[in-house]
């Protein structure tokens, strides 16, 4: 059987001493196969896609409107002609502006974009333009195309936010990929990396207005490279295996919570769409039982999938992890070093997430320390940027000021930003 994705799993060492109690580091990898990375147009997927645009009353203010319009302008000029492409706009009601319209209708659709200067003005309620998102999604027939949707606000939700959570993980269990976009000042970054997390999704943020141009740009990129969709990591644990913490690590970073496991021992994560120049990890902490020494299964891993270009459906891949437990520390074998690297990394997304907690909550000895953490772990990450914000907050602190929204957002943006987005390297041709 032809497998279009690869799976790869690696431990962060071979082997473990018997009757120690040490957490490893389980990096899972899926990628495209040489078929998908190589076949330029011929297995690329048609996208169905709603653009769920803020017209709230702050949308109003320092030109965001325009820039909306301009920025969602030029992802409809970007998007493929097979795909279809709705617009709903939002405040504490819901408007369609445009049902799923062909892409090859471009005129249409980029009419009906100035619409979103009509409609609107009151506060703001995600949930209601999430719900009818994916109502406009969902009633096109599948056909095989990436659902997904692309939010953009401005501001703070200002109704219940575990019902808007609830929105987002019904679209995400119809296989719709969420991507959010926060522009301005005032958007809640860490709320809105809540609301891509279930279906794969990504967090773009911009407080320059002007900006926000950027991120259709590159979700236009994205949507244009989707090879595969519908996939989905199953994990099926081992007994006695203790599982904890996950962090998606690639093409960018979150930190997903910890896992919680029923009675069949199965852990399940959605992926989403994948690219064809992508390569998609997921890391996960656990403990295994070290009383017996010997080889031994930790983890059996699924990757199942479609690939919509080429009529194949439910596809599947398997990996099992093992780990031998000696008592010989001399014979435990070499670490590796790239899951160790992985995990040192992925732990910056969880530790900035501690620390907007913190300063919410009002605690200020707990957010000097997380910043003294942060300064710490980004230099370790040789991350000059970030040492730097994060200096000039705790500088801005110490003189009396206080940290603002703005500091926030991109302290949270920043956090799951991956160097390289997670592209797979090119292999250069050296036979010369």
């Amino acid at each position: 059987m032809n497998t279009h994705l690869e799976l790869e799993t690696s431990l962060d060492r071979p082997s473990v001493a018997a009757l120690s109690s040490d957490e490893l580091s389980l990096l899972v990898t899926v990628r495209p196969g040489p078929g998908l990375r190589d076949l330029r147009g011929g297995v690329r997927v048609g996208t169905n896609v709603c653009l769920l645009i803020d017209v709230s009353q702050s949308m109003e203010e320092h030109g965001k409107l325009p820039a909306a319009i301009a920025a969602a302008s030029e992802l409809v000029q970007l998007s493929d002609p097979a795909g279809v492409i709705s617009v709903v706009a939002f405040d504490e009601n819901a408007y369609v502006l445009a049902e799923p319209t062909p892409v090859s209708r471009r005129a249409d659709l980029l009419a009906r974009l100035p619409d979103l200067q009509t409609v609107g003005g009151g506060t703001t309620n995600i949930t209601v333009g999430l719900t009818e998102a994916t109502r406009q999604v969902m009633s096109v027939p599948d056909e095989g195309r990436a659902k997904v949707i692309i939010l953009l606000s401005d501001g703070e939700d200002n109704t219940c936010k575990p019902d808007v959570i609830g929105a987002a993980v019904k679209a995400a269990d119809a296989d719709i990929q969420l991507f959010a976009v926060g522009m301005g000042d005032a958007y809640e970054a860490d709320f809105l990396k809540a609301l891509v997390a279930p279906g794969g999704g990504s967090l773009f943020g911009h407080a320059e207005v002007a900006r926000v141009k950027e991120a259709f740009i590159d979700l236009a990129v994205t949507l244009s490279n989707v090879v595969a969709t519908q996939v989905m990591l199953e994990l099926e644990f081992a007994p006695g295996v203790l599982a904890g913490k996950t962090y998606k690590a690639s093409p960018d970073q979150i930190f997903l919570g910890n896992v919680r496991l029923g009675e069949s021992r199965r852990h399940t994560r959605r992926i989403g769409n994948v690219e064809r120049n992508k390569e998609y990890q997921l890391l996960f902490r656990l403990r295994v039982p070290t009383e017996a020494m010997g080889s031994r299964d930790v983890v059996t891993a699924w990757v199942r999938y479609d690939v919509p270009g080429l009529q194949a459906e439910g596809c599947e891949v398997k990996s099992v992890v093992q780990i031998n437990v000696g008592d010989d520390p001399r014979r435990l074998g070499r670490p590796n070093g790239a899951v160790l690297e992985c995990y040192r990394r992925v732990q910056l997304t969880e530790l900035v997430e501690r620390f907007v907690d913190a300063h919410r909550a009002g605690r200020a000895e707990d957010t000097a320390r997380y910043l003294d953490l942060l300064i710490q772990k980004y230099g370790d990450v040789n991350d000059r940027a970030m040492v730097n914000h994060y200096q000039a907050i705790r500088t801005d602190l110490l003189a009396g000021g206080k940290i603002t929204r703005s500091m926030i957002n991109q302290s949270v943006v920043a956090s799951t930003v991956v160097r390289g987005g997670g592209e797979i390297p090119a292999l250069l041709d050296d036979s010369f």
